[in-house]
Parts: C-alpha cells; sequence; structure tokens
C-alpha cells in the first residue's frame, strides 16, 4: 500500500463538496443586517473563522490518528478500506441528497460554529480522511489535505455568484464534478487499503 497525496487531497475536497455549499455559505446573515454588502462581508469572516475552528479540530485528529487507531486495534489498511466506503456513501449522498441549507444557523459569530465548522466542514468523513492519510501517507500530507479543503470553502463563500447566471451553472458543473470525484477517489482509496491488508 503507497498511497497517494493527490487521491487523499482530492478525496478531501470531494466529501466536503464546496460548490454545492455555495448558496448556503453565502445566505448566511451572521451579523443580523439585511443589507447585502454587510451581509457578505460578515459571512466571509465567519465562514473563515469556521473553517479555522474545523481545521484546527481536524488537525488535532491527524496529529493522534496512529495513537487512536492503536486504542481501537484497527490497522491503517483497513481504516482506508473503511474510509474509501464512507467517501463513495458521501459522493452518493451528494448526488441524490437535498444541497444543505445555512438554517438553522447560530447567530452572530455564532455561525462559524453552526453551521460552518459543524456539519459543513468538521465532517465525520472528513476526518477519516485525514486520520488514512496521515497513518499512511504521513502528516504533511494530511494538513496539505485539510489546506486545500478549507481554502476552497472560504474561496467559494467570497465568490458571491449571483443566481441564474453562466456562473451559477460553472459552480453546479464542479459541484457534480465533485461528487464523481467522491465516489471514484473512495472506489481507489477501498482498494488501495485491500491491496494494503
Amino acid at each position: 500500500m503507497t498511497g497517494s497525496p493527490v487521491l487523499v487531497v482530492i478525496a478531501a475536497l470531494a466529501v466536503v463538496n464546496p460548490p454545492r455549499l455555495a448558496p448556503a455559505l453565502t445566505s448566511l446573515r451572521p451579523l443580523g443586517v439585511d443589507s447585502t454588502s454587510i451581509r457578505r462581508q460578515g459571512s466571509e469572516a465567519v465562514v473563515g473563522v469556521g473553517v479555522v475552528i474545523s481545521v484546527a479540530v481536524l488537525a488535532l485528529l491527524a496529529v493522534s490518528a496512529t495513537w487512536v487507531l492503536d486504542i481501537v486495534d484497527v490497522s491503517a489498511p483497513t481504516l482506508r478500506v473503511g474510509t474509501g466506503l464512507v467517501v463513495v456513501l458521501a459522493g452518493i449522498r451528494h448526488a441524490l441528497g437535498r444541497p444543505p441549507t445555512a438554517e438553522p444557523a447560530l447567530g452572530g459569530w455564532g455561525a462559524s460554529l453552526v453551521p460552518v465548522a459543524v456539519p459543513f466542514t468538521c465532517r465525520p468523513d472528513l476526518a477519516l480522511v485525514v486520520m488514512s492519510a496521515s497513518t499512511i501517507e504521513g502528516l504533511p500530507t494530511a494538513l496539505a489535505a485539510l489546506a486545500a479543503t478549507g481554502l476552497a470553502v472560504v474561496t467559494v463563500a467570497a465568490a458571491r455568484v449571483p443566481t441564474g447566471t453562466a456562473q451559477e451553472r460553472l459552480i453546479d458543473l464542479f459541484a457534480w464534478a465533485a461528487t464523481i470525484g467522491a465516489v471514484a477517489a473512495g472506489v481507489a482509496l477501498a482498494v488501495d487499503g485491500v491491496y494494503g491488508v
């Protein structure tokens, strides 16, 4: 089992699927103000704080991944197979489920916790990807996957794509590409884990 840093980054981006989060992220009203310009500036800052919180929590999981696997007596290849299956299920959920919404959300800066950190970015499927990457490819790969995912979420939140435009259709296309990428990356991770057993 050699692992692939690129596959890990693709899997991390695919399970979060930042383009699919775009409508929910841009609809946040963290400052309680209806002015469009103020709401957007506030939502970008809240999304940034939520992403930092998520990255910190998931980085802690990545650092402690080997220790956690020893406690629960699970091998790295077994975790990789399970991670692959969960990533496939995330792709299926993206394809068949409703897009996420920003409601219910906490008021003010609390929106950085709910819904930005939980459930949008600090997710069990991403935690599995990061832990698996940390045990097989190494901590730098896990942290790179977290950084890429966090940057993509903040970028989507800052994009301010108007509805009914060609840009919105392009974002939808990217969301579908991430959905397909989740299924493909999940299968590849599971196969990688099976060959490592």
